[in-house]
């Protein structure tokens, strides 16, 4: 799977995610106004690009999100969240990742930019045809931000961007990701 596939998916989903800003504020109508209350979920796919400590360079890859939770307020959504980034050349596939508590915070209560993060453990899996390899360990994280766009209900699209770096067995890595997620909330 090349990432470059992908890229062209990403751009149409932030595209379909750009609505009238004007009906964000908190003078828009009241049927585009966010509501931030009870359950969260959210799922998320983009592009990522991962370095390591003893890689040659950067790689490109695909960039992936899950959260559920709940709201504490209505400038809060807080629960659990796995950030992950994953490559797969050459007949082998990477996954790494964080997992753990997440928050994300809306500065104003009926807005939809909000600052996200998660702190948790981080991972590493390899497989390569018959090796596989899976190492838990370590504290990681990913900071960021993001725009809700409320679509129907409770349903829309959030493009996010963040920074995702973590340590399992004494070798760091980290990676820069954009995207778009689906939310209910």
């Amino acid at each position: 799977m090349h990432l470059r596939n992908f890229v062209p998916l990403v751009a149409l989903l932030a595209l379909l995610t750009v609505g009238p800003l004007h009906a964000q504020t908190e003078g828009g109508s009241p049927e585009n106004r966010q509501v931030r209350d009870g359950f969260w979920i959210q799922f998320g796919i983009g592009y990522s690009t991962f370095g390591c400590e003893f890689c040659d360079g950067r790689g490109n890859e695909l960039a992936g999100d899950f959260a559920i939770g709940g709201a504490v307020g209505d400038q809060w959504l807080v629960g659990f969240v796995a950030n992950a980034s994953l490559d797969s050349e050459g007949g082998g596939t990477r996954t790494i990742g964080v997992s753990g508590l997440g928050a994300q915070y809306y500065p104003t209560p009926t807005g939809g930019f909000h600052l996200r993060g998660t702190v948790g453990v981080s991972s590493v899996s390899v497989s390569s045809g018959t090796f596989s390899s899976s190492s838990t360990g370590g504290i990681g994280g990913a900071f960021g931000v993001g725009y809700d766009t409320p679509r129907s209900g409770s349903f829309g699209f959030s493009p996010f961007a963040d920074f995702m770096l973590g340590s399992v067995n004494e070798n760091s890595f980290n990676a820069v990701r954009f995207g778009v997620a689906v939310s209910w909330h």
